[in-house]
C-alpha cells in the first residue's frame, strides 16, 4: 500500500524496546503522509 502512494517505510535498527519492531515512515516528497493510508490518529500526551 505505501508503495502505491510513494511512501518509504524504514525499520529502525535499534528500537528504544529491544523486544519490538519499530518503523518510521515518510513521503517520498518529505510532505504529509496521505489520509488514505492513515489507519487512526491518536492523541499522545507528555507529561
Amino acid at each position: 500500500m505505501f508503495g502505491q502512494y510513494s511512501i518509504f517505510e524504514y525499520e529502525v535498527e535499534h528500537p528504544e524496546n529491544p523486544d519490538e519492531k519499530e518503523v518510521t515512515i515518510r513521503a517520498e516528497d518529505c510532505g504529509c503522509i496521505p489520509e488514505e493510508v492513515i489507519i487512526a490518529k491518536e492523541l499522545i500526551e507528555i507529561n
